[in-house]
């Protein structure tokens, strides 16, 4: 049984943070109270340290205790040496601050409760294995290196963990001060469950800081808070198994949004040290520092013009960041953004330099000016490309990949504020229509929007870009958004250039989000800085402001009481996470089921099992007939676990094959054979090498034994493994990732291209199972027996205008005894045999006799899929025989269906299988 100690882990997170944010609590920020200093020091400690630890950490070539104490003792000491040195006592918080204090105590408590609630060391995800890899290699080594062959082998400069730091070092740091013996790849998970959570409390913080900022009432922090903690794709996307560097990327986001609007606000250095702060932290540790330092740019650069005050420590930042990351990771596509942020550090001297000169400047201003923009075309020009590129699709592998689809016409993501106006008017309920008029009314600015986007869109195609997008529904939220946009220039227009203007001009660099679904969550952040402008901006100009802060906490209000059951249902533990409950549980299991009786030491599948985690949730909850909305979110997200089968698979990789073995399987699984299995793979979730994509697709779908040996070959790959999901559709027949798999196999055959969507060529058609529909037509089989004509799926027309429809094929006719079902050996033929009925067998329908035609047909959606099996099922010619010579598509000759239909490939030896998962060996390797 898997164990952990959320107490020394807690103990670990003060030591590191919480010892410095009271250190800071008493030396800096006095314009907040105590709560809020403490959790600003404490954010600010956890990027503060962060940051250092993976700069002395590297240089020491080591996590260790001495690498840890440093950065520690040095952070502190920064803090002492940038504060003013005056200590400022608690000071008690007024009954005004009260209030809201405690609101956002409960929302900061909610907001951490509901992700830590999906606590669990095999959490079902793919890419946050990939930065833990990273984690894992820097506490075995003392180092990551900058190129390894974990992947993508021969092009082993393509493969690298080396990533900005930040996250890398903070994980290593928490586990090498938690109670350990070796590098445990569980424990390890288990430690990085706490970054997601701990970024999303930071992330409402965040929000609540910057509505304070921007209008000095605490109670519109506590609305934004609630807004930030209970969007639906923020809490999906910081959930505590999600450790990739997302949840970063918006936590920092927020940090240098807050930190600028404090700045604006109170003119502090102490702020301005903390956007600095943020800067660093953005450049070491997000992926995402692009939109951010874009962001901030544009921001400091209109203040800087206002304000004629000039920043360096930003732009100082900014270079120091680009030049550690140079060394680190050898790249220097960060130093162009110092450039950009040296932008507000120079203007004013410019703007000065400008007023002595007068008209003498202008040629000068003109030269300037020319060399500004073949600059900027130079160093900036390919962020632009790059976003624009960003908005088509660029290969074939990219129309496979959800993310990079097109991001949909709904703004579900947003919440309650994304639901269309025409849902709620068409509901029964008369206040929820009347709330439908409320979004009908607030929608309208967001058509135009829509108007804009598709011109702009337009303009690109002509351009020859590649780019579409998909309109959006109207909702409240999209025309809010339009609304803030077109006051943001209004705003621009007038030059009112203050902090909220300077804090939401961030939405413009996320529109991309819109258009390519990779960023729409983006676009989503985007939504709560102008959410903040719009209350920012009714707050300043209307009497009775509070009026308006009402009106935002009654919003908020609403969607915290909306969400209220999930709040309350993440208090519930699972019994995987509680050795008392679990103890209760199995004992209940046993009483339902023997095989639970005798388990001594429960296995982690067992201990964090999905199925038997809603059980016991659903039973805690008062039973599955009772759940509310909350609790079925609650639950959906709790037991997110890895499928046992893929667990198991993992394990035995890990337990079962030499040490340098390489594994060939669909992209998907690359992170997974790293991590859990601690093995090669050939290819993995970052898509380098799109050739070895290719070349593994076209192996799978359309080679034989022999191609795949050559891959294997070719890449180092000693097994390939096998999953269901490539070639098994929900409906337990054929389907799933295979579509994928057989679009990119056409590409590698050059018998499609990127600008066909998948299933728009003949190739992949041809590569398809065989289905039939059975007609009420009659037909004779040689004047003996008489069945109905079953038509077979065919293709007209070529790639780019493929149409599908049927023609006859066989004579379906009730089994005459030619077939006998209980000579089936193959476990996926039995296992669909014993899930639904096999009423026919087929003869041909042309020649002047007809033949059997040896398919097992499996009835699925309103027709027949064949199978094409060696089992001697078949009664032909006064023997029993098998069907595979009767195969018709090329789809039966594919190495997808013998290795896990047939369970039987040329030159290879199957070493596992679970049924769900299987692995071969390629003979001849001088491994097994």
């Amino acid at each position: 049984m898997f164990s952990f100690d959320h107490l020394s882990m807690l103990g670990i997170l003060f030591f590191l943070y919480g010892i410095p944010a009271l250190v800071i609590t008493l030396l800096m920020f006095k314009e907040l109270n105590p709560i809020e200093r403490f959790l600003l020091g404490f954010f600010a400690s956890f990027i503060g340290f962060g940051v250092l630890h993976s700069i002395i950490g590297y240089i020491l070539g080591e996590v260790s205790y001495l690498s840890i104490l440093l950065s520690w003792l040095l952070w502190l000491a920064i803090i002492v040496f940038v504060s003013e040195r005056k200590f400022h006592l608690p000071s008690t918080i007024s009954k005004e601050e009260l209030a809201p204090i405690l609101g956002l105590v409960v929302v900061l408590v909610f907001t951490y409760m509901i992700r830590m609630s999906s606590f669990t060391p095999i959490y079902l995800e793919f890419d946050p294995y990939f930065y833990l890899e990273g984690a894992k290699i820097l506490l075995k080594e003392g180092i990551i290196p900058m190129h390894d062959d974990s992947a993508w082998y021969p092009y082993i400069e393509k493969s690298s963990h080396r990533t900005p730091p930040l996250l890398h070092y903070t994980i290593a740091t928490w586990y090498y001060l938690y109670p350990h013996e070796t590098v445990d790849r569980y424990l390890l998970s288990a430690i990085a469950n706490y970054y997601p959570p701990l970024a999303a409390v930071g992330f409402a913080f965040m929000f609540y800081l910057l509505g304070y900022a921007l209008t000095k009432n605490r109670w519109i922090g506590v609305g934004l808070a609630v807004f930030a903690a209970y969007t639906p794709v923020f809490i999906y996307k910081l959930m505590s198994g999600v450790f990739e560097v997302q949840p970063f990327n918006f936590f920092i986001f927020s940090f240098v949004s807050a930190s600028l609007a404090l700045y604006l606000t109170y003119h502090s250095k102490e702020y301005l040290y903390l956007l600095t702060l943020a800067v660093f932290a953005t450049i070491l540790g997000a992926v995402a520092s692009p939109a951010i330092i874009v962001y901030l740019a544009i921001a400091l650069t209109l203040y800087a013009w206002k304000e004629e005050k000039s920043l360096w420590l930003p732009a100082l930042a900014t270079i120091l960041g680009g030049i550690w990351l140079w060394i680190y990771m050898g790249t220097t596509a960060k130093l162009k953004y110092g450039l950009l942020m040296l932008v507000p550090a120079v203007l004013p001297y410019f703007k000065k330099w400008l007023k002595e000169q007068g008209k003498k400047a202008y040629p000068l201003i003109a030269l300037g000016l020319l060399i500004a923009l073949a600059a900027g075309y130079f160093f900036f020009g390919s962020i632009i490309r790059s976003a624009l590129v960003a908005a088509q699709y660029n290969n074939p592998l990219e129309r496979t990949i959800q993310e990079q689809t097109l991001a949909g016409s709904s703004l579900a993501l947003v919440g309650i504020l994304g639901t269309p106006a025409d849902q709620l008017l068409n509901s029964s309920n008369m206040l929820v229509q009347v709330l439908g008029m409320v979004y009908a009314l607030l929608s309208l600015p967001g058509h135009f929007l829509n108007l804009v986007i598709s011109l702009f869109i337009d303009l690109l195609q002509l351009l020859g870009l590649n780019t579409t997008w998909i309109p959006k529904e109207a909702s409240a939220a999209y025309g809010l958004f339009a609304l803030a946009i077109a006051l943001l220039f209004w705003d621009l227009k007038r030059g009112k250039w203050d902090g909220p203007l300077l804090i939401a001009i961030g939405a413009l660099t996320l529109l991309i989000g819109l258009i390519k679904a990779k960023f729409s969550i983006y676009f989503v952040y985007g939504f709560l800085l102008v959410l903040a402008y719009l209350v920012a901006r009714l707050y300043e100009r209307f009497k009775h402001p509070e009026v308006w802060a009402i009106a935002l906490v009654a919003v908020a209000g609403f969607g915290f009481l909306s969400n209220l059951s999930l709040s309350l249902a993440s208090f519930v533990p699972t019994y995987g996470n509680d050795p008392h409950e679990l103890q209760i549980f199995f004992t209940h299991l046993c009483s339902m089921d023997p095989y639970f009786c005798n388990i001594e030491d429960v296995p982690i599948t067992l201990q964090y099992h999905p199925e038997l985690c809603a059980f016991h949730l659903a039973e805690k909850y008062g039973g599955v007939e009772n759940l509310d909305y909350g609790e079925q979110i609650r639950i959906q997200i709790a037991c997110n676990y890895m499928p046992a089968v893929w667990v198991d698979a993992m394990e035995w990789l890990y337990n079962s094959t030499p040490n340098n073995s390489r594994i060939i399987s669909w992209w998907d699984y690359g992170h997974w054979i790293n991590y859990w299995g601690e093995r090669k793979a050939v290819i993995r979730n970052e898509h380098s090498v799109l050739e070895m994509i290719l070349d593994t697709a076209y192996a799978f779908v359309m080679g034989n034994e022999t191609t795949l040996e050559e891959v294997m070959e070719r890449y180092d790959a000693q097994y390939a493994l096998i999953d269901q999901e490539i070639v098994i559709g929900s409906n337990e027949i054929f389907g799933g990732k295979f579509f994928a798999l057989n679009y990119l196999a056409c590409a590698a055959a050059n018998q499609t291209s990127v600008k066909y969507e998948p299933m728009e060529s003949r190739c992949e058609w041809e590569n398809l199972w065989e289905v039939v529909i059975l007609s009420s037509q009659p037909c004779e089989i040689n004047g003996i027996r008489q069945g109905y004509v079953a038509m077979r799926r065919t293709v007209e027309g070529e790639t780019g205008n493929i149409t599908p429809t049927y023609e006859p094929a066989y004579c379906f006719t009730p089994n005459d005894g030619s077939l006998n079902i209980s000579r089936l050996v193959n476990p996926f033929a039995r296992a669909l045999a014993s899930q639904r009925p096999i009423d026919y067998v087929s003869y041909t329908l042309e020649g002047p006799i007809q033949t059997l035609h040896k398919a097992l047909w499996i009835g699925i959606d309103g027709g027949y899929v064949a199978l094409y099996l060696k089992d001697p099922i078949w009664f032909e010619n006064g023997k029993w025989v098998g069907g595979y010579e009767d195969r018709t598509t090329r789809f039966y000759d594919s190495v997808l269906y013998k290795a896990f239909v047939l369970e039987d490939l040329q030159g290879f030896t199957q070493t596992y299988n679970n049924g769900y998962v299987k692995i071969y060996l390629r003979e001849n390797t001088g491994q097994g």
